[in-house]
């Protein structure tokens, strides 16, 4: 618990217990206080002599705080387990020690309070389905070593990882080269079931949600296949400019990564999927995107984009009606792209998505920039009720992004052009991509 939201200033240990909308909920506030009160409580003061204290949140929205002294005792298991002593743990630890401990069981109880203490378990953490509910653990900052060890703690465990979403561009911020607030944290992903097999919660109002949330499966799972032996599906990521973040760990900083497995190899993770990896890299073209792939906003935010960037305001723009059920039908006889020219063009279902983000936008029908409801349906009202001739198409004479605008609100699709991406593209210690500036030469 310590290690996941603990901090320790000048003897004293603060955690704070990301519980947030549980405490809007009386009776589950309530079961937090209990398990707070009768079991936190006497573990550390068994363990460490640690006298606890808390504060319930002010509101519902608000961390829960438990606070204390630490004792020799527990300074002495920090240090004796390679733990700093003093900071914000989870931040600056390495648990390269606790990964080499032969018990399982005292790895199960250390997982058990990281699970408590960052382990998401609300409804909304699934696979596509309520059938596949996720135990979520969530980690702030940039402490990828970190993510990377307890991962493969679980692993050890049998407990594989059903995904990891690392702090880093090319994940938060795969088809949008302008979004600057990347930053979001890491996420390590469990099934749920596979969890609860290897190992628990100290804090029973915790163990009482995943069993509310494995109640709606149909059945039960089994343990997700080790990472050498799973499939990994690729999808094109644009090249983000903070690639080379300070913020980045040196192992990353300046690369370009298609998949979260592929963070996985930098950081030199000896389960990761190397042959797998190689495999995508041969045909790395496919996967790389010097443009943006998808970016949304009114007509005059993309106006200044494409001002700012002189190979998309150098170009020469024709106007083409959004002949919406056209495109519908051409993705559903299996085309890919539109405007295809030798395996090179535009992206039907990016072009969807954009024509939807237009529509939706000028609707006032968005959930902040992402239109509500599914996108099939909603595009078969537009083709019923006729707005999207609304709608138009500005595609250039080059392959660059084209424009989706209703003249209120536009979109930018890059287009596919794998041949030509595949040069940009230096290879490094096998896995390690850099991928430099697209030129007016190189079109």
């Amino acid at each position: 618990m310590a290690l996941g939201a603990g901090t320790i200033r000048s003897g004293r240990l603060r955690l704070r217990l990301p519980y947030k909308n549980w405490g809007t909920n009386p009776q589950v506030a309530a079961e937090i206080s209990k398990d707070i009160m009768g079991m936190v409580k006497p573990t550390f003061e068994q363990h460490y002599r640690m006298q606890i204290s808390w504060q319930t949140p002010p509101s519902g929205f608000s961390p829960w705080v438990i606070e204390t002294n630490t004792t020799s005792e527990f300074e002495v298991d920090l240090e004796e387990n390679g733990l700093p002593t003093s900071g914000e743990l989870r931040k600056i630890a390495s648990i390269s020690k606790i990964t080499e401990w032969s018990n399982d069981d005292h790895k199960r109880h250390f997982i058990a309070g990281l699970a408590d203490s960052i382990g998401s378990v609300r409804e909304s953490h699934r696979r596509f389905t309520p059938d596949y509910q996720i135990l979520s653990l969530e980690f702030k900052g940039d402490n990828f070593l970190l993510v990377r060890d307890v991962c493969n703690l679980l692993r050890s465990l049998n407990c594989h990882a059903d995904q990891i979403l690392w702090n880093h561009p090319n994940q938060h911020s795969g088809t949008d080269p302008f979004y600057a607030t990347w930053k979001k944290g890491f996420k390590l992903r469990v099934l749920m079931d596979n969890y609860v097999a290897v190992a628990s919660f100290l804090m029973r109002s915790k163990m009482r949600q995943s069993e509310r949330n494995l109640a709606l499966q149909s059945r039960r799972h089994d343990t997700e296949p080790a990472c050498p032996d799973r499939v990994i599906n690729i999808t094109p990521k644009t090249v983000h400019p903070e690639e080379g973040s300070d913020f980045l760990p040196v192992e990353l900083r300046g690369y370009h990564f298609m998949h979260n497995k592929h963070i996985c190899a930098a950081l030199g993770c000896e389960f990761a999927p190397y042959d797998k990896l190689k495999e995508h890299i041969r045909d790395v073209g496919k996967y790389v995107n010097p443009f943006p792939i998808l970016v949304t906003g009114s007509a005059r935010d993309i106006a200044r984009i494409i001002r700012l960037k002189p190979i998309m305001s150098s170009r020469k723009y024709n106007r083409v009606n959004c002949d919406l059920p056209k495109i519908m039908e051409n993705l559903r006889k299996g085309e890919r792209l539109l405007f295809e020219s030798g395996g090179a063009g535009y992206p039907i279902r990016e072009v969807l998505n954009a024509v939807n983000f237009v529509l939706a936008a000028s609707s006032g029908d968005l959930f902040g920039k992402r239109p509500r409801g599914l996108r099939g349906e909603r595009l078969e009202r537009f083709i019923e009720n006729g707005s999207y001739k609304s709608a138009h198409l500005e595609v250039p004479e080059k392959l660059t992004p084209l424009i989706v605008t209703d003249g209120r609100h536009s979109a930018l699709v890059g287009p596919e052009n794998p041949v030509v991406y595949g040069k940009l593209v230096t290879i490094e210690k096998g896995i390690l991509l850099k991928v430099r500036d697209i030129r007016e030469d190189d079109l």
